[in-house]
């Protein structure tokens, strides 16, 4: 009787442990999207690589020795086209100047009781008029080339720089010796000095022509054309005046001058 009610036992429990297994088994495990990304393995971050110079965003400010060099540059190539312009307009004024005294030789030579043959008197006429149309298209070339010199300098002031007033522009691109500075100097000088000297000619001429012209028409009773020929004549001789004293001081100059060049070695003729 034991031995049936122990199998029946031992039969029963078997048959309870079974149904538990089936049912551990048939149940699985639910996992969660929260749960996923939290036990799943993080990609380890690489090292960054160093990026070139060229592709950086940030730009380096300008050096304050390149800004300068620029601006010395600016200050160089305008100082060669002022330089430039200067010569071109003392040109015009020197070859205007120098056909007007040409002007009153030829008049003087025509207007003096010398006997010459009518064919000259004609040629001298006819030199006479074509002078005095190249004078005027010089005096007006001048006139033109004093503006734009003039519109050079107010470039440079409103730019802040300064005019080189010892060199040529050719020079002041090559550059040169002391030697050479001082000669280049001189002969700016002696032609400073001669073209004033020039200039107080064509003064002179004007004002004798001007006081022969009031002689002449002291007796006409006009009045008022006398009296602009006087207020001319006085313009003139201020003007003269000027110039006889810049014609000293530029011998002051070229003596001064002459003394630095003889003090480190260098004559000058």
């Amino acid at each position: 009787m034991m031995s049936i009610q122990f199998k029946l036992a031992v039969l029963l429990f078997g048959v309870l442990l079974s149904g538990a297994a089936s049912a551990l088994a048939q149940q699985s495990p639910v996992i969660t999207e929260k749960e996923l990304l939290r036990i799943a393995p993080r990609p380890k971050s690489e090292p960054r690589a160093n990026l070139p110079a060229a592709a950086k965003v940030a730009v380096e400010p300008e050096s304050a020795t390149t800004a300068e060099e620029r601006r010395r540059n600016a200050e160089m190539a305008w100082s060669i086209r002022l330089r430039i312009a200067q010569e071109r307009a003392r040109d015009l004024e020197r070859r205007a100047d120098a056909t007007e005294l040409e002007i009153n030789r030829l008049q003087n030579r025509l207007f003096s009781g010398e006997p010459r043959p009518s064919k000259t008197q004609v040629e001298w006429i006819a030199n006479i008029g074509e002078l005095t149309r190249e004078l005027r298209r010089l005096r007006g070339e001048a006139q033109i080339a004093r503006a734009q010199v003039e519109e050079l300098l107010d470039e440079g002031v409103a730019a802040g720089f300064r005019a080189y007033a010892t060199t040529t522009a050719l020079q002041l691109q090559e550059g040169m010796s002391a030697g050479q500075y001082y000669r280049t100097r001189d002969g700016e000088l002696k032609t400073e000095l001669s073209d004033t000297e020039r200039r107080a000619e064509v003064m002179q001429l004007r004002i004798n022509d001007l006081s022969r012209r009031i002689l002449l028409n002291s007796g006409s009773g006009d009045e008022f054309y006398n009296a602009r020929l006087r207020d001319r004549k006085t313009d003139l001789e201020v003007e003269l005046s000027a110039l006889l004293t810049r014609e000293e001081y530029t011998n002051r100059k070229l003596d001064e001058l002459r003394r630095q060049a003889r003090a480190v070695g260098i004559y000058l003729n």
